[in-house]
């Protein structure tokens, strides 16, 4: 790249190497005037990409795509021409609410007349109907359904048909260049247009957000933010270079959180009337309380420490299950553990508190509820949320006032929810997890042990006894098909039993207190 000597507009260094040249190369309001070599912008009296030229004609017809805009300066037409030795190619796109049109036309002959039906979100999940009015090829079926499948950066990643075969798999980039492109057939896959962030990519190899065009090659917008510095001095770089935990939905600014104000958020704000959320995603809730936000964070580290830690003890077991209960359950009222199930459900749990502490997914959502005391429900997660938002009640932090039982309460929810998601866990009874104060067999054993007196207690005394949730109970007998019930399987599909475990097996307290916190 190179960069201007008098400002932060840059291009790349196949169009100049002079940091002079550069200003002359965008219009007066930071427009870029040319794309690549050869190729010359047109823009709008109000900074929206009008033309690109690809290829220039000397007393002919250049080669390009025309765009115009309504009064939003919002896309609703795209037309795309091409001169060959007998004719003129014309693809020509129609933009409606859910509805694309799309024909392609050879001079006067229409070869495709294509209409394309949208339902869902780009960036989250989105289903396409592929209708052809004319000029379906050979071998595609019409009205063919296409699911879009993304990743938690809202690329499309996989496409598939109907019946739930692979049309295509597309990995990227950080920056939105094609990492990995495999297509079952290659005319088949041209029709995904959805592709890096959500987004439609033009012939061009520009990406079209909204508000502006962006360059996967160069990492750069293609124009000044229209919202002016809110992601700082630098208006042109994307996301401010941070692609891995940010996106931009508009070509406005970036974001860190994703699904605000969705269906799953209104469902939830509309069962619970006097709920408030204070802060989506815990980059806002450092600019409201800093203090109660680092705690989270510390939270996040401590939980994937913990797991990790649970995990690396089950591994040294290698699997043995016999071996495991030997040396750390023989004495607990003779209910075995599965070795290999909990270490495959607590790498999964681990895993998910990578992805949101090291992936930067800020997906905690922290809320308020007058009517919830946070001591009854510290947080929340909802299974069908494609966001994965874990949610924190604000109160917990009025609530506990010693700062070790506060970091506790904050780790045991932050498992608890996410073994609901990884290991689709039930509420169906509640327990204090008890943290061991040395490494020794016996504080392991003594630590674990409330959890699987709980259960026991439970599968005796069933719908006497005063600590069994009556709706996980219900859920977990539905989920065994008329199964009898057994206390392994209170203890296997219980979230505090997550916690118990996870506590522990990785000496909770004794690495904690030496501050023995460190990424993973």
């Amino acid at each position: 790249m190179t960069v201007s000597d008098r400002s932060n507009r840059a291009v790349l260094s196949t169009l100049t190497k002079d940091p002079s040249a550069v200003e002359a190369l965008f219009t007066p309001g930071g427009q870029q005037a040319v794309l690549l070599l050869g190729q010359p912008l047109a823009w709008t009296s109000r900074a929206e990409l009008e033309q690109v030229v690809s290829v220039k004609r000397e007393g002919a017809t250049d080669d390009g795509e025309n765009y115009r805009y309504d009064s939003r300066s919002q896309r609703v037409l795209k037309a795309n021409t091409q001169q060959t030795a007998r004719s003129t190619q014309a693809q020509r796109v129609i933009y409606l609410p859910g509805l694309e049109l799309r024909t392609h036309t050879h001079g006067d002959t229409l070869k495709q007349d294509l209409q394309v039906m949208t339902v869902g979100e780009a960036s989250r999940a989105q289903v396409r109907v592929l209708h052809w009015q004319a000029g379906k090829p050979d071998d595609l079926p019409n009205d063919q359904l296409r699911y879009s499948y993304d990743n938690l950066l809202g690329s499309s990643a996989l496409e598939v048909d109907g019946a739930g075969n692979l049309i295509s798999q597309e990995e990227y980039y950080p920056f939105g260049g094609t990492a990995v492109w495999a297509a079952r057939n290659e005319v088949e896959a041209s029709y995904k247009t959805v592709r890096y962030s959500g987004k439609e990519r033009d012939a061009t190899g520009l990406y079209y957000y909204g508000y502006r065009y962006y360059q996967p090659w160069a990492g750069r917008w293609l124009s000044a933010d229209p919202a002016g510095t809110v992601d700082g001095l630098n208006i042109f770089r994307m996301v401010c270079n941070n692609p891995i935990s940010s996106y931009d939905e508009d070509g406005l600014e970036r974001k860190h959180f994703r699904g605000a104000d969705d269906r799953v958020e209104k469902a939830i704000l509309k069962e619970h009337p006097t709920m408030r959320i204070v802060a989506r995603g815990l980059t806002e809730y450092e600019t409201i309380n800093p203090e109660f936000a680092a705690k989270i964070s510390q939270a996040q580290s401590i939980a994937v420490e913990s797991l990790r830690r649970a995990v690396e003890y089950l591994q040294q077991s290698q699997g043995d299950d016999e071996k495991f209960n030997a040396t750390v359950v023989k004495q607990i009222m003779d209910v075995p553990l599965d070795g290999g199930y909990l270490q495959k459900g607590l790498t999964a749990i681990l895993d998910m508190q990578r992805s949101r502490l090291e992936a930067g997914n800020d997906q905690i959502v922290i809320y308020n509820d007058p009517k919830v005391e946070a001591g009854v429900n510290a947080g929340f997660y909802i299974p069908v949320d494609e966001h994965r938002r874990l949610f924190i009640n604000e109160q917990i932090f009025s609530r506990i006032k010693d700062s070790a039982e506060l970091m506790k309460s904050l780790v045991a929810t932050l498992i608890h929810e996410d073994s609901h998601a990884r290991t689709k866990s039930l509420d169906i009874f509640y327990s204090e997890p008890n943290l061991p104060k040395t490494t020794g067999l016996k504080d392991i054993v003594d630590a674990i042990r409330p959890v699987i007196g709980t259960a026991l207690d439970i599968r005796r005394n069933l719908e006497s006894s005063k600590k069994l949730q009556k709706t996980g109970k219900n859920e977990l007998l539905e989920k065994l098909e008329g199964r009898a019930l057994t206390a392994n399987d209170l203890l296997n599909n219980n979230a505090d039993s997550w916690v118990a475990v996870t506590f522990a097996l990785s000496r909770f307290e004794g690495f904690v207190s030496a501050g023995m916190v460190r990424k993973a």
